[in-house]
């Protein structure tokens, strides 16, 4: 082997020496034991109703941080696999019950983390209260029918205007309140959750309607100027023309007791006169000196 020869093989045998040898080109191993080595573990446990008792089927727990879901069994059963090692808060959500969350959760490599959740159903009756009160005066309305629609019960305000509609379906309604010598009132699409107690007040309008008539001599059917009719319960009090007529406008629907009096007569009543609602109701008298 010349020397030009002997150059070229030791320039070779130095290269292939820091190809192999030289620092950072190490060739290195990496395991693929991880999930194996303690690092997951598992969450399993029964979801069940806290009424019954029964297991709930097709509840839905997920934990936070985000890693499995899992449903229930038929049993109420659930198991969420290969949850790495940490802490988290388990979450529990089924149809007609209230969501759950677990906080702190632990789960520790290779073990199961044992969870039963118990489930309250979302209340499904609910409770309407209010004051029922005349829209003109504030003046408080008792013996008002107040009911819903679609019907649940029918209750009646005390004398200082109150009602309570008790533990009624949760549900949208109609609020009804009806009183005799009042337009009917609804409050349309009243929506009930349930769990609650809701208030709503109410103002009804009145109805009015007219009286009138004649007041005139019994004897000589003259009629009789200056005669004084009035109302119970008190209205306006007005007199009579010279043709004996008179007229009270706006008295509230009511059943009432009509008075005519007059100086020198003897002073008669009607009872039980029914004003009715945007009508003229007519009263007579004949006064006898």
């Amino acid at each position: 082997m010349n020397k030009h020869t002997r150059l070229v093989a030791f320039f070779l045998m130095v290269f292939i020496g820091l190809f192999f040898f030289a620092p950072g080109c190490k060739k290195t191993t990496t395991s693929n034991d991880d999930a194996s080595s303690g690092r997951f573990g598992m969450i399993s446990g029964h979801i069940t109703d806290h009424s019954s008792g029964a297991g709930i089927y097709l509840a839905h727990v997920s934990t936070n941080p985000p890693t499995y879901t899992a449903q229930t069994d038929f049993f109420g059963s659930y198991f969420i696999n290969a949850v790495p090692a940490g802490n988290y808060q388990l979450i529990v959500t089924a149809e007609r019950f209230i969501t759950a969350t677990i906080h702190d959760v632990s789960v520790t490599g290779d073990r199961n983390s044992s969870i039963d959740v118990v489930l309250t159903p979302v209340p499904t009756i609910g409770t309407i209260t209010g004051r029922v009160t005349d829209s003109l005066n504030q003046h408080a309305l008792g013996g008002v029918q107040v009911f819903t629609e679609p019907a649940s019960q029918t209750v009646t305000t005390t004398v200082f205007g109150y009602y309570t509609l008790a533990d009624i379906p949760a549900d949208t309604y109609n609020i009804v309140a009806a009183r005799i010598g009042y337009d009917t009132l609804r409050v349309m699409n009243f929506f009930l959750p349930g769990g609650r107690t809701l208030a709503r007040d109410i103002m009804m309008i009145p109805q009015f309607g007219i009286l009138s008539g004649q007041v005139t001599d019994s004897l000589t059917g003259t009629p009789i100027l200056g005669a004084i009719v009035s109302t119970s319960p008190d209205t306006n009090t007005v007199a009579t023309d010279s043709l004996g007529f008179y007229r009270i406008d706006s008295l509230r629907v009511d059943t009432i007791t009509v008075y005519a009096s007059k100086s020198n007569y003897r002073s008669r009543n009607a009872t039980n006169v029914i004003i009715r609602k945007n009508l003229t109701t007519t009263v007579n008298f004949q006064l006898r000196q």
